[in-house]
């Protein structure tokens, strides 16, 4: 994670100046303010969206499936887990 930017000290989403790089590593730490647990229709495994809340406002989560998996333990917690640290990317749809 040497490469990962820290979003939360460094961009302002809400910020136009900003230009964010997508597929590029970001780091986010914030507290959960909103979980919803999910299930895909094929297969059946559990995924999550979540909000995340940092200095400048929320950020929108989408959890997969195969990271939701090997989080689960920290992920079910949901909105009491305290803060949190997201390594993940940015994508633009």
């Amino acid at each position: 994670m040497k490469n990962a930017k820290r979003i939360s000290r460094s961009i302002d989403f809400t910020d136009a100046s900003n230009e964010i790089k997508y597929n590029e590593t970001f780091l986010i730490t914030g507290v959960i303010e909103d979980f919803t647990f999910l299930q895909t229709k094929k297969t059946k495994e559990n995924w999550a969206t979540m909000t995340i809340r940092d200095y400048w406002g929320p950020i929108e989560v989408m959890v997969f499936s195969k990271v939701f998996s090997e989080s689960e333990a920290i992920l079910s917690k949901g909105v009491k887990s305290g803060p949190i640290l997201i390594s993940g990317y940015a994508h633009n749809q």
